[in-house]
């Protein structure tokens, strides 16, 4: 799990380079961000992440990282913006979904 720096304010961060912030949430005092990164030399191609940040999104950590082309194996065709992200108070968790399909589920500690 890889912890990274992510100090960049949400309006500027939203379409930051090669990474694109597709949803956000905050659930059990930390926030959830869902976003794309696409590389410079691979047009069309692209890779899902999700963070889990504190509340002052100062010290995130990767928790989740799929490649579209994997996920469209399993999901046929999808709109790359079509991800949320849902909270489960009872099980304390949080469901990445794409096209209303879940692909991860997080517990929440």
């Amino acid at each position: 799990m890889a912890i990274v720096l992510w100090i960049i304010p949400n309006q500027i961060r939203s379409t930051f380079a090669n990474w694109t912030l597709i949803n956000s949430i905050t659930f059990e005092n930390a926030d959830y961000h869902v976003a794309y990164y696409t590389p410079d030399s691979t047009e069309g191609q692209f890779d899902y992440y999700l963070y889990a940040c504190d509340t002052h999104d100062l010290l995130c950590a990767e928790i989740y990282h799929e490649s579209a082309f994997s996920i469209s194996e399993r999901l046929g065709n999808f709109d790359i913006h079509a991800a949320t992200l849902t909270p489960d108070f009872a099980a304390h968790t949080v469901t990445l979904q794409i096209n209303g399909e879940s692909v991860y589920v997080h517990p929440v500690k």
